[in-house]
């Protein structure tokens, strides 16, 4: 969802991970070329590690992760998604 140009590996995590480099990733590190688009359906993911730090933000209008460690403590996240094609942030719902 992310096009990692001029990126760090340490800023392109969404988990923080101390020993990353905060060196720029190479281009030919990528099998794609383009980001997530906007006029995409929406996506949900999860299975991330996240630092709270992503809390409660979507990634894009279209892109939202459903999952903040919930084994390490974080919340347990939800989207009442009634078809739009921009998410509303105020649809989601954390426990």
């Amino acid at each position: 969802w992310l096009k990692p140009e001029n990126i760090s590996y340490k800023d392109f995590s969404m988990e923080v991970l101390p020993d990353l480099p905060n060196t720029i990733i190479p281009g030919n590190q990528f099998l794609f070329q383009e980001a997530y688009n906007e006029n995409e359906k929406p996506v949900f993911f999860g299975h991330y590690w996240l630092n709270l730090k992503h809390h409660p933000n979507l990634f894009q209008s279209n892109l939202c992760c459903l999952d903040y460690s919930v084994a390490k403590n974080g919340p347990i996240a939800a989207y009442r998604f009634d078809g739009e094609q921009k998410l509303d942030p105020e649809k989601r719902v954390m426990i």
